[in-house]
């Protein structure tokens, strides 16, 4: 493919993870934009104002069926705060059951600032672990992942968790909505994204049998929008995702039950109105998007949006991009945490795979039809990165596409992640694939 379009990242049958993650806001939050509410980070007070042994369990429910808990622990002594976080999250990829299981800690300083935290996923036999340490006004991050050797964040201004940031909105008592912006640490390239708090007001709502009084929030992360209702106190009494997930507080003895299992695939398939006859026959395709919160990240490309109506031209309809900027090049060759360009295995293996080659085109063909052949197909819940699938051999489109990327930037050829939807047997299911660039 010689077209390089917009930059959209999906982990496409890791969905659910992403949002657990979105959800419970293990990493850091640093502050970006709080001119419209007026407040000095400088006074946001000392350790007195947490309470002390705070525990949160929540149920975590899709269409009304419990498919696992989070749980969260504040403890705090003379001079800091921990954070101890436990969740779990039982769902089902094609009638095979499985666990993701995510644990973590933070301990923040007496003035609330972040010393330290630690982050663990397992999920299909595999274990992801992220360490993150401030010094110096830098976030150091460490992980077990193949051959990262850590990376630095700046870190001048002041890092917070969700938690808190529940506990200082619930401190300030807006009692007005505001607009609040923020920065978090995301798992994605261990890189920062803007996430938007806005405060609806208060209201009372039912839980566990009780009327409380709560704060109302509503947060945007990337394209996941959570609204939130928090007591006065800051901890969490129900959250609601736009893709249908409800996490609300329960007793923790109600963690001792049978879990439904969430079908990760079909459940977040798109079946739409109409049955499309040969796809591959069709050069543009317009559909009407109803029940979604548009964004303009979709516009560009081979996509066009008007209103509700999104049209996708054939690619083989539109203009070829024959060249690409020093900063594209950059940016599309360049190794990263999940895409370990450097290492010598993915070097030898692309050069071998590739060897003879002519052409960008050739070299991206050979190593397709080397990972389509080679690769055994296996639906894996969790985060793809290129050496642990070179190594393992197998996954689901996620991990082929990793390890895609990864050869053909080993070889200088500017190559991308990209996501979204393929149609099959009547529905639309999530789907990654790789962009490559030809030069031609």
């Amino acid at each position: 493919m010689s077209t390089l379009s917009k930059k959209y990242r999906m982990v496409a049958y890791s969905i659910s993870i992403v949002w657990l993650l979105s959800m419970v806001y293990l990493f850091g939050i640093r502050e970006r934009v709080l001119s419209t509410s007026n407040i000095d980070l400088t006074k946001l007070g000392n350790i007195s104002g947490l309470a002390a042994g705070s525990e949160e369990y929540l149920g975590v429910y899709f269409q009304d069926k419990k498919i696992g808990f989070v749980y969260n622990k504040t403890e705090k002594d003379s001079d800091r705060v921990k954070i101890s976080h436990n969740s779990q999250l039982n769902i089902s990829v094609q009638g095979f059951k499985k666990v993701v299981d995510i644990e973590g800690s933070a301990e923040l300083d007496k003035n609330l600032l972040l010393n330290s935290f630690y982050f663990k996923m397992n999920a299909d036999n595999q274990e992801f672990v992220v360490y993150g340490k401030s010094e110096d006004k830098r976030l150091r991050i460490s992980s077990n992942l193949p051959n990262f050797k850590g990376m630095e964040i700046d870190n001048t201004t002041p890092i917070f968790l969700d938690v808190n940031l529940h506990r200082y909105i619930a401190r300030k008592m807006f009692s007005k909505p505001k607009k609040l912006t923020f920065k978090v640490f995301s798992l994605e390239g261990f890189s920062t994204d803007n996430v938007e708090v806005e405060i609806l007001g208060q209201e009372r709502i039912q839980i566990m049998g009780e009327e409380i009084f709560a704060y109302h929030l509503k947060k945007r992360y990337k394209s996941f929008s959570i609204e939130s209702w928090i007591d006065l106190n800051g901890k969490t009494l129900k959250e609601v995702s736009d893709m249908g997930f409800v996490l609300i507080r329960e007793r923790p003895e109600d963690k001792n039950v049978k879990y439904a299992e969430l079908d990760l695939i079909s459940q977040f398939s798109i079946t739409p109105d109409r049955i499309i006859p040969d796809i591959f026959s069709i050069s543009e395709l317009k559909v009407r998007l109803k029940g979604v919160e548009l964004k303009e990240d979709i516009n560009g490309g081979r996509q066009r949006l008007e209103g509700d109506i999104l049209s996708i031209r054939d690619e083989r309809t539109i203009e070829k991009r024959t060249e690409l900027s020093p900063e594209e090049i950059r940016e599309y060759t360049k190794a990263e945490p999940f895409i370990q360009t450097e290492d010598e295995e993915i070097k030898k293996t692309a050069k071998r795979i590739t060897e003879g080659s002519t052409s960008n085109i050739e070299a991206l063909e050979r190593i397709n039809e080397y990972l389509f052949s080679n690769i055994k197909k296996k639906n894996v819940v969790g985060i793809p990165d290129a050496i642990s699938t070179l190594k393992n051999m197998e996954g689901d489109c996620n991990e082929h596409a990793s390890l895609f990327v990864a050869l053909a930037r080993s070889l200088g050829i500017p190559t991308r992640l990209s996501g979204g939807v393929a149609y099959l047997n009547g529905r639309f299911y999530y789907h990654a694939w790789a962009e490559g660039y030809t030069g031609v």
